[in-house]
């Protein structure tokens, strides 16, 4: 005798929401009955698939074996433990390192900062001051009627390179710029 022939629902007894109630239990049951016919498949491949990484691994070896050599048992240290112990960083020795002498470095290193953006301020806003066109003019007259090299004093006819001549050509340069200001 089925569970179905003394169901009360096949007569006709229930309706409305213990019908539909009746009916999705029925479907649940259908679902974990697959299941279960299903369950023996799923370890088979489960364990397939064991088997084919532990020949891939260590070819005749079981898995619970390269289980065992991996993770280690109670009475031995797997390979895992160990490769993380050896790959674990080992940090030198640090001497004289505190947190009050990092946090004056630290301080130290804002203060010269600072200082360097001041002189970088002062530097910049200076440049503005320096009137390329005079400086030109400077070099021009400094130029006229010279005999001697200005820096080390050497007549100009011994030198190896005119050093009024290599003015010139930088002069040309800035001759630009002083037509820009």
């Amino acid at each position: 005798m089925k569970i179905s022939e003394n169901c009360p629902n096949e007569q006709g007894y229930l309706s409305g929401p213990q019908a539909a109630q009746l009916a999705q239990r029925r479907l649940q049951l259908t679902n974990s009955k697959q299941m279960i016919a299903a369950y023996p498949q799923k370890i088979a491949a489960v364990e397939g698939l064991e088997r084919a990484l532990a020949q891939r691994m260590s070819p005749g070896a079981t898995y619970q074996a390269c289980v065992d050599w991996l993770l280690g048992t109670p009475q031995q240290q797997g390979r895992f433990r160990m490769c993380r112990h050896s790959w674990s960083p080992s940090h030198p020795p640090v001497h004289e390192v505190t947190q009050e002498r990092l946090q004056a470095l630290l301080k130290e290193i804002y203060h010269l900062q600072s200082q360097w953006q001041a002189a970088s301020g002062q530097l910049v806003a200076s440049a503005g001051e320096v009137s390329y066109a005079k400086l030109y003019e400077a070099v021009l007259a400094l130029a006229d009627g010279a005999t001697t090299c200005p820096a080390c004093g050497t007549g100009l006819t011994a030198v190896a390179q005119d050093p009024f001549a290599k003015a010139r050509a930088g002069l040309e340069q800035l001759a630009q710029l002083a037509a820009l200001q």
